[in-house]
């Protein structure tokens, strides 16, 4: 199966999931504090995981579309395509650049928290939260890059 067309269908599956999960969870939380006087300490902290990845997973999907870059219109209408390519290639390369500059760096984190536990979920291990942070960088960087090439390649087919 080809990588596209597993986060094509798998990206709006897992957001969907998440966002069951966060609205679950603090409906569950409400319901446990205000009925029983007691709360689900781990809820907050899984629901802020699953707002945090999926908001990586937006970030993924958008970048993938091409729609997290757009020209302005007005720019639009006073450049040819040829120049319109060059910016948004350029654009586009400075991008995957720095996505692959916070994945490096979030992966020294990643691997610095493996050995620091959750506050409220003892066995987790930090550092496989955070381990997601490079690998969605990366898909950015490796959709961006993408896109530079498919803009370049017009700007030298033009």
């Amino acid at each position: 199966m080809k990588l596209g067309k597993i986060i094509d269908e798998g990206i709006p599956a897992l957001s969907g999931f998440l966002l069951a999960a966060i609205v679950t969870l603090t409906f569950l939380q409400n319901v446990f504090r205000e009925c029983f006087n007691s709360g689900m300490n781990w809820s907050d902290e899984v629901s802020q995981f699953c707002l945090s990845w999926l908001a990586l997973f937006g970030s993924i999907w958008v970048t993938k579309n091409n729609q997290h870059l757009v020209t302005g219109l007005k720019l639009q209408r006073k450049l040819n395509r040829w120049q319109i390519c060059l910016i948004d290639g350029l654009m586009e390369l400075v991008i995957a650049g720095s996505a692959l500059v916070v994945a490096y760096r979030s992966a020294i984190f990643a691997f610095t928290a493996m050995g620091a536990d959750s506050l409220s979920l003892p066995w987790l291990k930090m550092g496989y939260v955070y381990i997601a942070l490079p690998l969605f960088m990366l898909a950015v960087a490796y959709y961006c890059f993408k896109s530079f090439l498919k803009n370049w390649a017009s700007i030298v087919k033009n």
